[in-house]
């Protein structure tokens, strides 16, 4: 694929902002703006040092635990180990972030996946999550209206800048407006949740 396909592809594909990623490429960089507070970076090991002094005048290097906050802010779920197999892609936003095709050949799990666009109703959902105490990717969502079973389950967490920690859950949507949710255990911390854009 040339130059000018790869700019075309990447600027059709959607990122977590719904808005398309913006590709450019020379001198062995290539810059992708993912959305309006972030870009990945790939360099040719001869234009990194020079590269990596220019950014240090414009922008501001931050560790995993900031990409990873910003990741749950832009409402981008990241399925681990712990989450594996537990949803469908539409539950996770995977539909409206671009990241399934309906239109694809074969693959694991097509059928069902198109069984649920096209006939189904999703009666879970992603939400963003907010606790004061810590929260792990996996962490079974209790409701005291059922405490046998969870009714939902953290995709990805990390600590918030303004403190607690803020998470990224898929919860079933009949015990959201109870508002009295509970991570970990039955009657664990609380946890709030806020409805992401759909």
């Amino acid at each position: 694929m040339g130059p000018a396909r790869r700019r075309s592809a990447a600027r059709s594909r959607p990122c977590g902002t719904r808005r398309s990623a913006e590709l450019r490429g020379h001198g062995g960089r290539l810059v992708i703006r993912l959305d309006s507070q972030r870009f990945e970076v790939l360099a040719s090991s001869e234009a990194a040092p020079e590269l990596w002094q220019a950014l240090l005048a414009v922008a501001r290097p931050v560790g995993t635990r900031v990409w990873q906050w910003l990741d749950v802010d832009a409402g981008l779920p990241l399925i681990t180990g712990g989450t594996r197999e537990e949803f469908v892609p539409q539950m996770a936003n995977f539909d409206q972030l671009g990241g399934v095709s309906f239109h694809k050949g074969c693959y694991p799990g097509q059928e069902i996946i198109a069984r649920t666009q096209y006939l189904g109703k999703v009666k879970r959902h992603l939400y963003r999550a907010h606790s004061s105490t810590p929260i792990a990717s996996g962490s079974k969502i209790y409701s005291p209206a059922n405490p046998e079973h969870p009714c939902g389950m953290v995709v990805n967490a990390a600590a918030a800048p303004t403190g607690g920690y803020d998470a990224l859950a898929i919860v079933q949507e009949s015990f959201v407006a109870a508002a009295d949710l509970e991570i970990a255990v039955p009657g664990g911390p609380h946890i709030d949740l806020q409805p992401l854009a759909r």
